[in-house]
């Protein structure tokens, strides 16, 4: 047994002597006063030393938490719990990093033109948020997307450019995805996998089938590039292989119709990268997107497509749900409609600077039409618009709307210019990993306001950073072999 004097000069010995010690204190605490609180003192101690020893492990464990967090309610507030508080802690480590260590780092990542596009967006939400019809709601906005930005972008690009270190936090998080797809499964099978009760099974984990299904399409191309992790046709190699069978099963019991186009979507986008035509892709995507936009509001087109208020309904059945898709009578579709709708009128009210951040719901009623009122109108919920980037154009106007698709864009051409800049056939796949997962965000985004929750904010952003810091890489590479081709060394 170490003596006191051995233990005071170890740290580490030290560390797990104080450890013990609150165990033991926090044990009797909690029995002898009654006082629950008492058995906290070890996670407490453990936090510290964590913190303060290999901050990358606070890292892990947010991501290991995130597809296990649950919305509290704290008063009229709410709070996403573990998640949120290992976010803001990891938010205030990272402030401190960067301040005490400006001078070793470099500066590629911060001025690389996305990080510059992502400051700018922030920069822009700072703008609204000062002009906007509720400053609460929009500082809190304005707060929960820096704390998203700094550990998510600025951290997350540090920290996973290391190979070990991605490895690491890749396994964890789909170790811990894995886990609630199983705990869902199995519920649902209870249920004979039915439609009719898929949001039930997944409490208290996920609030919805949409968030649910959202996390396990974002999360595939990561399991599909960590098959090089290992040997071909070896145990690990096969367990990830049926993990991208029992993800696929999942997303079809999920019921979630954005998911399954995202899946099909991926496997193009997949060879749009590799043939190098993805930019391309985009810009007529864009050009259709306006086009269509400029058509459904000119001479109010969109009138036609009201719904009837009678037959709008909720389907118990997933193929009456697919069939009433098709004739415009599904309620959460036309819910859909009823809010874009109020969107389009809101956002040629307030074209420049919105209403603030965090602010459709308050506003949006008075700018709804009655023709397109379905059963669910009332949104007790409080939910959004359901699609991202007329949120944006409401909230922020259409100056926000511009800079977040220009970070978008700047996000995917960045990656694919990455793909095709790198000859590192493991760096390749990761860099395709990074931009199908992102581009999978994309596109649950038409329907979609997902990028404010932690489950699937914290990839978006997450991505991004690791699709820079690959092509950073590849940058620096291929800089390498020009100058040794242009200066061959001297026999």
């Amino acid at each position: 047994m170490p003596n006191l004097k051995q233990i005071v000069a170890n740290p580490s010995v030290l560390f797990w002597w104080i450890l013990g010690g609150s165990i033991l204190i926090g044990s009797w605490g909690a029995v002898l006063l009654d006082a629950p609180m008492f058995a906290l003192f070890p996670a407490i101690i453990f936090g510290i030393y964590v913190t303060v020893t290999d901050y990358k492990i606070l890292f892990y464990l947010l991501f290991f938490v995130i597809p296990f967090s649950f919305n509290y309610r704290i008063g009229s507030s709410s709070t996403d719990l573990p998640s949120e508080p290992i976010t803001l802690l990891l938010t205030g480590i990272s402030i401190l990093y960067f301040l005490s260590n400006y001078r070793k780092m470099s500066y590629k990542f911060i001025t690389h033109p996305v990080s510059l596009l992502l400051l700018v967006h922030l920069a822009w939400i700072f703008i609204t948020t000062l002009t906007s019809e509720q400053f609460t709601f929009s500082v809190k906005f304005l707060a929960a997307k820096v704390w998203y930005v700094i550990p998510f972008y600025f951290l997350a690009g540090k920290l996973l450019y290391r190979d070990k270190v991605y490895k690491t936090w890749l396994l964890t998080t789909l170790a811990s995805i894995t886990l609630t797809v199983i705990y869902v499964m199995v519920r649902h099978s209870a249920f004979g996998f039915s439609f009719d009760n898929i949001n039930w099974v997944l409490g208290p984990f996920y609030p919805n089938h949409v968030i649910y299904a959202s996390i396990l399409t974002l999360f595939l191309p990561y399991i599909w590039e960590s098959l090089a992790f290992f040997k071909k046709k070896s145990a690990y190699w096969w367990l990830m292989v049926g993990l991208i069978v029992l993800f696929l099963i999942a997303i079809k019991y999920s019921y979630t119709r954005a998911a399954y186009i995202s899946v099909v979507a991926l496997i193009g986008a997949y060879w749009l990268v590799r043939l190098n035509v993805l930019k391309y892709a985009l810009i007529i995507a864009v050009i259709v997107s306006a086009i269509g936009v400029r058509w459904i509001v000119q001479d109010n087109h969109y009138l036609d497509y009201a719904p009837n208020y009678e037959r709008t309904i909720s389907n118990k059945e997933f193929d009456d749900l697919v069939e009433a898709t098709y004739n415009l009578e599904d309620i959460s579709v036309m819910e859909r409609v009823y809010r874009w709708v109020a969107a389009f009128r809101m956002a040629s009210d307030h074209p420049y600077l919105g209403f603030g951040p965090g602010n459709f719901y308050s506003f949006y009623q008075p700018y709804t039409l009655r023709m397109f009122k379905t059963y669910v109108s009332d949104n007790p919920e409080k939910s959004g618009v359901h699609c991202y980037f007329l949120m944006t154009t409401v909230e922020q106007g259409f100056p926000g709307l511009i800079f977040f698709v220009l970070l978008m864009m700047g996000i995917i051409v960045t990656g694919e210019r990455a793909y095709h800049l790198s000859k590192e056939p493991a760096i390749k796949r990761r860099i395709m990993a990074n931009l199908l997962s992102f581009l999978a965000i994309c596109s649950l985004l038409i329907v979609n306001d997902v990028v404010e929750t932690d489950k699937i904010g914290s990839f978006f952003f997450l991505s991004a950073a690791m699709i820079v810091r690959l092509y950073i890489h590849a940058h620096d590479k291929k800089e390498e072999q020009f100058l040794a081709k242009a200066n061959p060394t001297k026999p």
